[in-house]
């Protein structure tokens, strides 16, 4: 966007907050409002871009495991996996491995936790490998639908270790000037996309295979009556 390659893109509180502004999640960065107010006027006076109000759905992450095996061990919210977890193999990309403020090393120190062998992987394979009993956890996002669609059970961050993610348009300031319609164009969709819509429509892409420019415009149409 700052080389002029695109006027603007949708993006994540929680990302920038912690990645290109590299703010570190305290207490005091924990309300939604707060964190979005803050990379909004940062975005605004360092790179002349504005961020539209959220869509509404928060994509945070959330460590995610089989039903059978949340019941068994009775799991329900993440502190739970303390004591638990070094008989375990956590499943994660290597975006969280590597993440500063609130990836893998931050999330074990919040909570205590150590692994049994936690492994790499790509994104897209490790709710099959949750499922299949390869693994016995995944580090998930919050509004994915293969989370639902394979009966996987998201653990509740207690402690709040993972920022707002809240999902917005980010886009030039000066683009915004030249075509001041398109927060108008975009009102159907800001605040109306919950976690539980999100969830959904996802699932219709990454589940059922229906392609994305059709699951988009399903949404738009629905969500504009």
């Amino acid at each position: 966007m700052l080389a002029g390659d695109t006027d603007g893109y949708v993006s994540y509180t929680g990302t920038q907050f912690t990645g290109i502004l590299g703010m570190e999640v305290t207490e005091e960065w924990k309300d939604r409002q707060k964190i979005f107010d803050y990379v909004q006027k940062q975005w605004n006076e360092q790179f002349e871009a504005t961020w539209l109000e959220p869509f509404g759905f928060n994509n945070t992450y959330s460590i995610a495991v089989r039903r059978d095996f949340a019941e068994e061990r009775g799991l329900q919210v993440m502190s739970d996996l303390r004591g638990v977890s070094d008989s375990m193999t956590l499943a994660m990309d290597t975006v969280f491995r590597d993440r500063p403020g609130d990836g893998f090393e931050d999330m074990n120190k919040a909570y205590g936790l150590s692994w049994r062998r936690p492994v790499i992987m790509e994104y897209g394979l490790i709710y099959r490998a949750t499922r299949s009993g390869d693994v016995d956890a995944a580090v998930a996002y919050s509004t994915d639908g293969r989370i639902s669609a394979m009966d996987l059970v998201p653990l509740i961050d207690d402690l709040n270790v993972f920022p707002p993610y809240d999902c917005s348009l980010v886009i030039k300031t000066e683009v915004l000037e030249r075509y001041p319609q398109i927060p108008e164009i975009l009102a159907p969709l800001i605040g109306n996309i919950d976690d539980e819509t999100m969830s959904y429509y996802n699932q219709l892409a990454d589940v059922h295979r229906q392609e994305v420019d059709d699951v988009a415009q399903q949404m738009v149409d629905e969500l504009s009556k």
